[in-house]
C-alpha cells in the first residue's frame, strides 16, 4: 500500500504493532456489531462450514493461499450479511490492511477450527456465542500477526 504526502512523495506503508491493533479493533467493532444485529444468511453459512472442512482435511497447514481465501469469503460474508451500506464501505476502507496482515498469519489449522465453530455457533443461531467466538478469534489472531510482525522486525525485515 502507498500513502502520498502534499508536495513530498509517495511513501509506502509499513506495518507497525499499533496499525495492526487498530485493524483488528475495527473489525471486531464491525464484524460483532453484524453478527449481533444482522439477519445471516444460514444456507451460505452452512456452504461455507462445509468447505472450511473440506478445506481443514486438506490443507493441514500446508496451504496457506487456501485459508487466506477462505478467510476472505467467511469475513466478508459476515460484513456483508449487514443491511448497513456504510458499514461496509467503511470495512472496505480497511481491507488492504487486512490482506496486509493475512501474509502474517500462522497457525492455519487452529485457525480453520475458530472459523468452523463461529459457524456452528451462527447456524445455530446462538449469536451470542458467535459472537464471543470471533472476538476471541480477531484477539488470537491479532496476537498472532503482532508477534510475527515484531518476529521479522527483529531480523530487520521490514513489512509493508
Amino acid at each position: 500500500m502507498v500513502t502520498t504526502k502534499t508536495r513530498k512523495g509517495y511513501y509506502v506503508i509499513e506495518l507497525t504493532p499499533e496499525d495492526i491493533r487498530e485493524v483488528y479493533e475495527m473489525r471486531k467493532l464491525f464484524e460483532g456489531h453484524v453478527i449481533k444485529n444482522s439477519r445471516i444468511d444460514l444456507s451460505k453459512a452452512s456452504q461455507l462450514k462445509k468447505k472450511m472442512q473440506k478445506v481443514q482435511k486438506e490443507i493441514q497447514g500446508k496451504k496457506k493461499s487456501m485459508f487466506c481465501k477462505l478467510d476472505k469469503q467467511l469475513h466478508s460474508f459476515i460484513i456483508q450479511s449487514s443491511s448497513n451500506r456504510r458499514l461496509r464501505d467503511f470495512f472496505l476502507q480497511i481491507y488492504d490492511l487486512i490482506i496486509m496482515c493475512f501474509h502474517l498469519a500462522k497457525e492455519i489449522d487452529r485457525r480453520t477450527q475458530e472459523h468452523i465453530d463461529l459457524l456452528d455457533a451462527i447456524l445455530k443461531q446462538d449469536y451470542e456465542k458467535a459472537y464471543e467466538l470471533l472476538e476471541t478469534h480477531l484477539s488470537n489472531s491479532e496476537d498472532k500477526v503482532i508477534g510475527e510482525l515484531e518476529r521479522l522486525q527483529k531480523k530487520g525485515i521490514k513489512v509493508g
